[in-house]
Formats: C-alpha cells, sequence, structure tokens
C-alpha cells in the first residue's frame, strides 16, 4: 500500500515538472503550482483491475478490502508496526503452544540472519557516492534456535476477512521450498494439509490457507500460526502475510 501510494505522489510530482517545462511563462508568474496538476491521477480503478485475467483469485479479493493485509517483515529496508506478531512468550497464556515455545528477544535481530546486500543498489547511480544516501539492504531469514528441533514457530494474528494465510521462505524459490520440504503449518489449532499449498503471490511464498474453510474455534482469544519444524529441516521464514 505505501509503495503504491508513493508511485501515485511521484507520477503526480512528474506531470507537475512536465508542465511547467510546458510553459515557462506560466511557471514564471505563479509562486506557487495550482493544488491540483493535471493530469488529475487517481488509483486504479478497482473494477477495471479484477476484469485482468492476468490477476489471480486471491489478487481479485485483496483488492476489494477495506483494510491492508497483515504483515511481518524481516527483511530491511521495512517500515512502520507488524501487524502479525512473533509470539515467543512461555507466559502467554492465550497462545496454546506456550509451553512449547522459546524465547527469542524482543529485537528481530536475536532471532534472524541478515544476508548482506550492497548498501547501494535501491540508490539512483548519481546519489552512490554520497553518504547520506547509503540505505539498509538486506534479505533475511528465522533462524531456528540450535537445539530448538520441536520449538514451533508461533505467530499471533490480526484481524483477518478472507482467511488467508502466506508464509515467504528465504531466496527466490523459498515459498516452493517451503512446500517441497512438507513443513508442517497449525492453524487456529488443526493442521493445515500441505496439499492445500499454493505458491502466491510468486515462487518465494506459499499461500498455506487461501481462504476460512470450516469452523474457526477461536477459542483462546486470537488467533495463531505455528510453523512446525521437522527433523533435517531447517525453517527459513522471511515474512508472514495475512488477509
Amino acid at each position: 500500500m505505501a509503495d503504491l501510494v508513493s508511485l501515485l505522489y511521484l507520477r503526480a510530482l512528474v506531470a507537475a515538472v512536465d508542465d511547467l517545462l510546458a510553459h515557462p511563462a506560466r511557471a514564471a508568474a505563479e509562486k506557487r503550482y495550482p493544488r491540483e496538476p493535471e493530469p488529475v491521477l487517481k488509483f486504479p480503478d478497482v473494477v477495471t483491475d479484477m476484469a485482468k485475467p492476468s490477476l489471480s483469485p486471491i489478487m481479485r479479493t485483496l483488492v476489494t478490502l477495506e483494510e491492508a493485509p497483515g504483515c511481518l517483515q524481516l527483511e530491511q529496508m521495512t517500515f512502520g508496526r507488524a501487524q502479525v506478531v512473533l509470539s515467543d512468550d512461555p507466559g502467554d497464556v492465550l497462545n496454546p503452544y506456550a509451553s512449547r515455545v522459546r524465547k527469542l528477544g524482543s529485537s528481530p535481530s536475536a532471532w534472524s540472519r541478515f544476508v548482506e546486500g550492497p548498501n547501494w543498489n535501491l540508490v539512483p547511480r548519481e546519489f552512490r557516492s554520497r553518504k547520506d544516501c547509503v540505505a539498509p539492504d538486506k534479505c533475511s531469514y528465522f533462524v531456528e534456535p540450535a537445539d530448538g528441533s520441536d520449538t514451533p514457530l508461533v505467530f499471533r494474528l490480526p484481524k483477518m476477512e478472507v482467511g488467508l494465510v502466506v508464509v515467504c521462505g528465504f531466496g527466490k524459490d523459498g515459498g516452493k521450498a517451503l512446500i517441497d520440504e512438507a513443513v508442517a503449518v497449525e492453524f487456529d489449532g488443526e493442521p493445515l494439509p500441505v496439499a492445500g499449498y499454493s505458491l502466491f503471490p510468486d515462487p518465494k511464498c506459499a499461500a498455506v490457507q487461501s481462504a476460512w474453510s470450516g469452523t474457526v474455534r477461536n477459542a483462546h482469544g486470537h488467533l495463531y500460526l505455528a510453523i512446525m519444524p521437522k527433523a533435517g529441516v531447517k525453517l527459513k521464514v522471511s515474512e508472514v502475510i495475512t488477509a
């Protein structure tokens, strides 16, 4: 959502500058540019977008939501408050997995591994020599404790309308790896069969649940997602998305 808003504002700014350059006399006469430069830009038409055959059924549903999907993102640059919360407190009485979780620390850096990338990668080439433009560009993923073979990775989920639950792995094929390794996932205390997983929105992520199905009990006051590690399989989770 933030990227979309930024894109539209940047397009409006470019349109305003183009208009000023095209009418230098008017630009010189005006101390302030009009509040509504032409052409006036607007958000994409949802009805038009939904008619596009390239949109998947999941995406068709997401574009109609009143609120943006919830997310926990380990990679940098990341800004804002995470809506999906790592639940690693053994004293959390609402967490049905509390007796099995391990305290991982309050900072993501305490329970994630960063793979350094070139810090100037996301900065325009002409500004890369300026130190004040250096931006963190890091891929990262959850690192399972060395002796945590039976420790589930548990997340407390926010309000959900669709019932979509997406888990992203590490690397471009991280979601495919999660499916191929048959990593066990439980939602609301019930196992989600691997046969129901699908790659979404790309091979980096796996939709372990695409929509609500059956009865959601929510017996603990919150919905929890638990990813169960298997012997010999190291979890590499970089992102969790819900809607």
